[in-house]
Formats: structure tokens, sequence, C-alpha cells
């Protein structure tokens, strides 16, 4: 008896891959996007850091140089368009995130569906196996009825 073989294999194990590489590309993008709220936090706290610095020193009643408080003023300014440059970056990678895990569910929905196919088959052949054994024990038991008749 010929050993099972399911016909589409080769597009199962194509399928199998394309999951795998879809999964690995939104494990890319996730890190990614890991980095950038990371680095979203460092400057949410770089800020809020130079804010208290620039507080102390307000407080602290020292004569301060104009050109001291306009050089924080600006990098306070700079660093608030870098944390909106930053929520934008994340944005773009969420939704590149979304978009990949859309694809991981397709790719694995269509690899689903072909191990539906296959295991499907694959009871048929057992079947298959149980419907031929069983017409060989039936024939043998009618070979020894036979012979027992012919004696």
């Amino acid at each position: 008896m010929k050993k099972f073989q399911f016909r589409l294999q080769s597009v199962l194990d194509t399928r199998i891959k394309h999951l795998e590489n879809c999964q690995q590309e939104m494990a890319k993008v996730q890190n990614a996007l890991s980095k950038e709220v990371q680095t979203l936090e460092d400057l949410r706290n770089t800020k809020k850091e130079r804010q208290k610095c620039v507080n102390q020193m307000l407080k602290s009643g020292q004569n301060l140089d104009f050109t001291v408080t306009n050089t924080f003023r600006h990098y306070l300014i700079k660093t608030g368009e870098d944390i909106s440059q930053q929520n934008q970056k994340i944005q773009q990678i969420e939704k590149e995130l979304d978009e990949k895990k859309q694809a991981v569910m397709e790719a694995l929905k269509a690899k689903t569906m072909l191990e539906k196919l296959k295991e499907k088959d694959y009871k048929a052949y057992i079947a298959n196996l149980e419907k031929l054994d069983l017409m060989e024990i039936d024939e043998i038991a009618n070979r020894r009825s036979a012979m027992k008749n012919y004696y």
C-alpha cells in the first residue's frame, strides 16, 4: 500500500514559509516601535529634567542672563518639536504594524485552510485503508469457507 501523500503539500509548505516571513517582518516592526517609544520616553524625561533645572534656577533667585534663559527656552521648544516628531513616527510605525498583523492573519488563515484540507484527505486515506483491510479480511474468510465446503 502506498504511503499517504498530500497532493497540495508544496502549496502548504509555501504558505507556511510565507507565514513565517510575515511573522518575522511583524517582529521587526514591533522592535522598531519599542525603540521609538523608548526614544520618546527619553525625550520626555530629558525635557522634564531641563524644566526642573530652569525652575530651580528661577526659584534660587540667581541673576540670570538673558542669553541663558533664551537658550533654555529654545532648547525646550526644540525638545517639544522633537517629541511631536517622535509621536508622528510612532503613529506611522503603528500603522505599519497593523498592516503586518493583518498580513499575518491572512497568511495564517490560508495555512489553516490547507492544513484542514490535508487532515480531511488523511482521514479519507485512513478510511480507505480500513475499507481495503476489511475487504481483504472478507476475501480470506470467503476462501476459508469455500475451502471447508470443498473438502
